[in-house]
């Protein structure tokens, strides 16, 4: 555990001084941009830096997490509270340790689909590893962040490469910067994460599919989750805030890293 605490603490002092060697596996490129967002009567325009998305997390990957928790159950990880490193926060602590024991006493709900048949063994079943997972909290996809920013480590390690950029979770403004160049019509059932109509960015169902959860929290810490989902309709600058325990069968997520280049590029 003092070994995770190390490589994550450095990780977030020294992260700024490396640029990235090359495009992330299955992550698009988002140039810098701004956005107009509006929050009730209030409207602002923020400006949003170069950074990497993925396409929503599906089951395959997911079951790959859990499998490499049951695999370690004494290894653990370092979850980062982004809005208490944000307020400059001391370093540790804006970090909680959670042991892989841990994390699975709670990973994931499958139940989520009892009162639809079609898709009662969503989750597990080999024809949906290209869907996108649900039933899992905020929480879980911060381990999910947590995770794969350690396994991508170290594997650099191995190939001595420089430590990646930390994994997370978009903001809402990240979000809806890359949803506002998504033109294709929402979902009208779950399908795979790779569907329908690429947007300007190369990002698939950003209107559609599953609504997926942000970094951001409102005034009373809830999370807010953004987009509309194969059960219902939201327009992109619509949100909902919900507790961080919140999960049900249409909503996911998707994961991002930030861009350390010089320029945007492709």
């Amino acid at each position: 555990m003092k070994t995770t605490i190390t490589i994550t603490i450095f990780m977030l002092t020294s992260f700024l001084s490396f640029s990235q060697m090359k495009k992330p596996k299955n992550m698009n490129f988002i140039p810098m941009g701004t956005i107009v967002m509006k929050n009730d009567t209030i409207t602002k325009e923020v400006s949003i830096n170069a950074f990497w998305m993925s396409e929503e997390i599906t089951n395959k990957e997911y079951r790959e997490f859990i499998n490499s928790l049951k695999d370690n159950p004494n290894d653990s990880i370092g979850v980062i509270d982004f809005e208490k490193f944000d307020k400059n926060k001391t370093k540790k602590e804006a970090i909680k340790i959670y042991s892989y024991r841990e994390i699975l006493e709670n990973i994931i709900d499958t139940s989520v689909w009892n009162s639809n048949s079609n898709y009662r063994n969503y989750f597990n079943d080999k024809k949906f590893d290209n869907y996108p997972v649900v039933g899992v909290t905020y929480t879980n996809a911060a381990f999910y962040c947590g995770w794969k920013t350690k396994m991508e480590n170290e594997e650099n390690k191995k190939k001595n490469l420089p430590y990646t950029t930390i994994y997370r979770l978009p903001s809402e403004a990240e979000w809806e910067y890359v949803a506002s160049k998504s033109s294709n019509e929402p979902t009208k059932e779950i399908a795979k994460t790779k569907s329908g109509v690429k947007n300007e960015f190369g990002v698939y169902n950003l209107n559609g599919n599953v609504s997926e959860w942000t970094l951001s929290s409102n005034v009373s810490g809830e999370k807010i989750i953004k987009g509309s989902s194969w059960k219902t309709t939201r327009k992109t600058d619509e949100k909902i805030q919900v507790k961080t325990d919140f999960r049900d069968n249409a909503t996911g997520f998707r994961i991002v890293k930030s861009y350390l280049g010089g320029k945007n590029e492709r």
